[in-house]
């Protein structure tokens, strides 16, 4: 399943964000070995994923809103977020 998002600048600043536009439920404890298994460093904060790699760092909330930083470029944003939805784990349907 391809995740659509959209990309926002916030609050003016040096961050970008990607906000799916379909309710979406990730799996942090499973999207953090996947992250770590692709070369990130994870600090799972419970409600929160941080995931940084090459000087970027990426909030990852459960509900598939990640936020950017540093990070001004708008199609780099979306190639990154692109990249991790593809690695995210999705909730199982219970």
């Amino acid at each position: 399943m391809t995740t659509r998002f959209r990309i926002i600048r916030v609050c003016k600043g040096e961050s970008m964000s990607a906000i799916p536009q379909d309710v979406a439920r990730y799996d942090l404890e499973a999207s953090a070995i996947a992250l770590k298994e692709r070369g990130y460093e994870v600090d799972d904060k419970e409600v929160m994923l941080l995931a940084k790699k090459d000087g970027i760092e990426v909030t990852v909330y459960m509900n598939g809103r990640l936020m950017i930083s540093p990070m001004k470029d708008r199609e780099m944003a979306k190639n990154l977020a692109e990249n991790l939805y593809s690695i995210l784990v999705m909730e199982r349907e219970e």
